[in-house]
């Protein structure tokens, strides 16, 4: 997605310090503008919080952004911004799960990302 043009960060609920780590060991970095995560202390580890720092953060307007989760608090969260949400079934989640949720679009391969913002 960041080399068709699009920025791209992690929102993890997992803390911040470990998501790095994870994302350098598995020789990620290119793909992605920003990780956020939570912190140690526990602060923005609900999904919303943290989707509304890095809102604030990246001064990005929510009818710009489309959240890409594989389990309903990536939904919910994005729900609570007013952001459109892409729900993936070849993570943790269920499609039911997701679409129970009200992810505005599913997702089932990475390959169909980009083809769904595009047509959005």
């Amino acid at each position: 997605m960041r080399f068709a043009g699009y920025k791209t960060f992690v929102a993890t609920s997992k803390p911040y310090i470990y998501a790095t780590q994870i994302i350098e060991y598995f020789g990620l970095p290119l793909l992605f503008d920003g990780v956020y995560g939570s912190e140690i202390d526990g602060r923005r580890s609900v999904k919303g919080d943290l989707i509304h720092h890095i809102l604030l953060t990246e001064k990005l307007l929510p009818s710009t952004v489309v959240m890409v989760g594989d389990r309903s608090h990536d939904i919910i969260g994005a729900k609570h911004h007013h952001i459109a949400s892409i729900g993936v079934t070849y993570g943790y989640g269920t499609e039911e799960e997701l679409k129970a949720h009200g992810a505005d679009l599913i997702a089932h391969s990475p390959s169909d990302i980009l083809k769904l913002i595009i047509r959005k």
